[in-house]
């Protein structure tokens, strides 16, 4: 073999062999950044303590003497008074119907019509008749029963074309119409309601354990979206005897005077009903009560630490409680219990909170 032909298959055999062995040694590298840049993997038994270390977030109540005021709120839509019915005394189609859901009406008002063209052809029939008979009736030409006879038709007819309306009895408010022009109708077909609106009234549903706390006479201030901000003050006029279906409340109805007719039926309504005060007491959310079958407790705050503490309750309101002994004005303390809430627990305060009457 010529020398120079087997020198340089030598060489591309070494430069073969070096690069290989680059190749090889640039892997090793790449493999050894890429596990170096790796997060180390927790063992469980780390896990777990970090997720005990973890400190939950609260939020801190300072207890601070004040009056608490205990105020029940309600809801409800407004009603009228007294509901009548509104019918037409006589068959007859509808010509026009003038009121409509919501209207304010005086007594007398003409509220819908009945096409009237045949009572009224009656009527100057009658009319016409009644006349005639008055003349000879004068000039000896017919008896006094005949002419009686004439005064009862022109009567009965004047009757019936009367009961082509339906007006008002009384003041008040539109509360349905169900009827429409060019509708038939007979004395049995209810067109409308009109509800009084000297007065109107409010039901709302109270739950069982509120009921202790109310009594016919206790005063109601309601506010409505349509006057923001304005109070109309009303009284509990009847509490209900039994419990209503599965919502297990019963209901209370008040009364409010309306004499400006600025309420309506159907709008709906906040009550506030004042139920106590008690100056000098210190307060803290029902939310911050743990109660077990030895004692209620509180869970306060020394730093971030939580210390459980005994406390003795006094009144009682739907979102707050009054406490008698076991804190002191100035205290902190969470104020909403949960299970991560324990004695000797490190939290994290994310808000502070004070009491606010409603």
């Amino acid at each position: 073999m010529n020398p120079l032909i087997q020198k340089h298959k030598k060489v591309v055999m070494i430069v073969g062999i070096v690069a290989v062995c680059g190749f090889l040694g640039a892997m090793q590298l790449i493999q050894r950044v890429s596990h170096a840049s790796r997060p180390a993997k927790k063992s469980s038994q780390e896990g777990q303590e970090e997720n005990l270390n973890a400190r939950p977030s609260v939020r801190a109540f300072l207890c601070k003497k004040t009056t608490f005021v205990d105020n029940l709120v309600l809801t409800g839509n407004l009603q009228g008074g007294a509901r009548v019915e509104l019918r037409f005394n006589r068959e007859g189609k509808i010509s026009r119907m003038n009121a409509r859901v919501g209207d304010k009406v005086r007594k007398g008002t003409i509220l819908a019509e009945l096409d009237t063209a045949e009572a009224k052809i009656r009527l100057e029939q009658a009319e016409s008749e009644l006349s005639q008979s008055v003349e000879l009736y004068r000039s000896g030409a017919i008896a006094k029963p005949r002419l009686t006879q004439s005064q009862l038709a022109a009567q009965l007819a004047r009757e019936e074309f009367s009961r082509s309306y339906i007006k008002a009895p009384r003041d008040g408010s539109i509360g349905e119409v169900n009827a429409e022009a060019g509708e038939t109708v007979n004395t049995q077909t209810t067109v409308g309601t009109l509800v009084s609106v000297d007065t109107v009234f409010v039901e709302m549903g109270v739950i069982e354990k509120d009921l202790d706390k109310l009594h016919n006479g206790q005063t109601v201030d309601v506010e409505v979206e349509t006057y923001p901000g304005v109070l109309f003050k009303g009284k509990i006029t009847n509490i209900a005897p039994m419990v209503e279906g599965t919502s297990r409340t019963r209901s209370v109805r008040a009364e409010i005077p309306n004499e400006k007719g600025s309420l309506l039926p159907g709008m709906f309504a906040k009550a506030k009903i004042f139920i106590k005060e008690k100056p000098d007491a210190l307060v803290i959310p029902a939310t911050a009560l743990r109660q077990t079958e030895k004692e209620a407790q509180a869970s306060m705050l020394i730093g971030d630490k939580v210390k459980t503490t005994p406390v003795t309750v006094g009144y009682e309101s739907v979102d707050y409680v009054e406490i008698l002994s076991g804190l002191k004005d100035g205290d902190r303390v969470v104020s909403q219990i949960t299970d991560k809430i324990r004695d000797g627990v490190k939290v994290e305060v994310v808000e502070e909170l004070k009491y606010e009457s409603h």
